[in-house]
């Protein structure tokens, strides 16, 4: 039977009812703090090493924070795409409007079927290689990829992550459906 200990990460160990409401408590106050949701967010990002790939993991009540603020909303779009504006296509810093993001994933689309390493590195060394052999910047690459892959402004990964998290087919998919919306 296990002992127990309130500093410890173990699923298998319990938590009493105190820490249950200070834990909700904590998340309740913490749902909005931005700069604690970004830190929290890199920490459970899993990070590439000479050891290979870790991930550090989250605490529960680290975890609790994260499932109280509005970050549901932000990833939605993994389960479904949402119906999502033209506009989001324009992207200044990017260089991108609706002809060059129809551009760049009529260009990608072949790329993305041809790839068989459907990997994070796969994914992104072909983004980053297409880019520079068709002589643009990265992002106006990448930013009508995740677009028309997410249907969203703001999410809580770029390109390759959401490509990556939604695998092959979906992400050929959701990249045909952007090309037809925006006339293709």
């Amino acid at each position: 039977m296990a002992v127990y200990n309130p500093k410890s990460l173990k699923a298998e160990e319990f938590i009493n009812h105190e820490e249950i409401l200070e834990t909700i408590e904590y998340a309740e106050k913490n749902k909005h703090n931005v700069e604690l949701i970004d830190s929290l967010l890199e920490k459970a990002r899993p990070k590439k090493n000479d050891r290979g790939v870790t991930c550090a993991g989250l605490t529960h009540r680290e975890a609790s924070v994260l499932l109280a603020c509005d970050i549901p909303e932000k990833v939605d779009f993994f389960d479904a795409l949402p119906d999502y504006d033209l506009a989001f296509y324009t992207n200044k810093k990017s260089k991108t409007d609706a002809a060059v993001s129809l551009d760049m994933l009529q260009k990608v689309l072949p790329k993305l079927e041809a790839l068989n390493d459907w990997s994070t590195d796969g994914i992104h060394d072909m983004l980053i290689a297409f880019a520079e052999e068709l002589g643009v910047k990265n992002a106006t690459l990448m930013w009508p990829l995740r677009i028309a892959c997410a249907g969203k402004l703001v999410t809580p990964g770029g390109a390759i992550e959401i490509c990556k998290i939604l695998g092959k087919d979906e992400t050929i998919r959701r990249v045909k459906h952007g090309i037809e919306k925006l006339g293709g």
